[in-house]
């Protein structure tokens, strides 16, 4: 084989293992460790009564999309997307369809704040810090 050959070669394998570790190292932080799960840990680890702790560890499950959430979901999809692949498009089933998508959203929001707002007043100035790392962007 010829130098450049070789050469080509290995800039080639090093760039492909270059591209593999961003890729994962995306994929890890993307689809890594979730915030409430931090929250969870966080919560395990602070000074709250066990009883607390269980208690807000059960909210936020609660929260969480779940089985049930995404059967909603997609029974809401599938009759949001008959309404518009219909003949002649019920303009006001659509519009109460879209509505209604965003009153149940703002309320989970509500809800989540809710729940954060609750937990945050019980932790200790250190654990708030915690927290507010969690919740940091650039962790």
């Amino acid at each position: 084989m010829s130098k450049k050959l070789k050469l080509f070669i290995l800039i080639s394998v090093i760039l492909n293992v270059i591209q593999i570790g961003v890729i994962a190292g995306y994929s890890y932080q993307h689809f890594g460790i979730k915030r409430v799960d931090k929250i969870i840990a966080l919560l395990d680890n602070s000074s709250l009564p066990e009883e607390k702790r269980n208690s807000f560890k059960e909210k936020l499950r609660d929260i969480l999309p779940s089985e049930n959430k995404r059967k909603d979901k997609q029974k809401w999809r599938d009759e949001t997307l008959a309404i518009l692949t219909a003949k002649e498009l019920d303009v006001d089933a659509y519009r109460t369809q879209l509505e209604n998508r965003l009153v149940k959203r703002s309320q989970n929001k509500k809800d989540r704040v809710e729940i954060m707002v609750e937990i945050a007043s019980q932790l200790n100035q250190d654990e708030r810090k915690a927290l507010a790392k969690i919740f940091r962007k650039n962790r």
